[in-house]
């Protein structure tokens, strides 16, 4: 999700929003939070067994569900995979931000995501 220094960028030089996004989702060398976080993920995909997997059916089950339904009454019988995280900030946000968090999530875990021919 875009914040407001982000949208400010944006706003202001497209380029260097470009150029934002292009690190956060690929190289990961801007020593800003978002970008930072971006590699703390894809570190920890990458080194704990599991984690991929479960991350990537985490964020098709969101978008799957920001986009059918959106309502939290249907989480517990069609959305199984989310009923842990009810109560989490992302599954409480609108159904717009959780689909644009999602695919950021799949943007950054896209080179291990296609390399794995279990999870395509």
């Amino acid at each position: 999700m875009m914040n407001k220094t982000e949208l400010q960028i944006f706003q202001q030089n497209p380029d260097n929003f470009y150029t934002l996004a292009l690190d956060t989702c690929t190289k990961q060398v801007a020593n800003i939070p978002k970008v930072q976080a971006a590699k703390f993920l894809k570190e920890i995909c990458s080194q704990m067994d599991g984690a991929l997997s479960y991350t990537s059916a985490i964020v098709l089950c969101m978008i799957d569900y920001s986009m059918a339904s959106d309502k939290p009454a249907d989480i517990p019988s069609n959305y199984k995979d989310l009923a842990d995280h009810m109560d989490s900030i992302l599954i409480k946000s609108d159904a717009i931000a959780r689909v644009e968090t999602c695919l950021l999530v799949l943007c950054i875990l896209y080179v291990p995501i296609r390399s794995r021919k279990d999870i395509m």
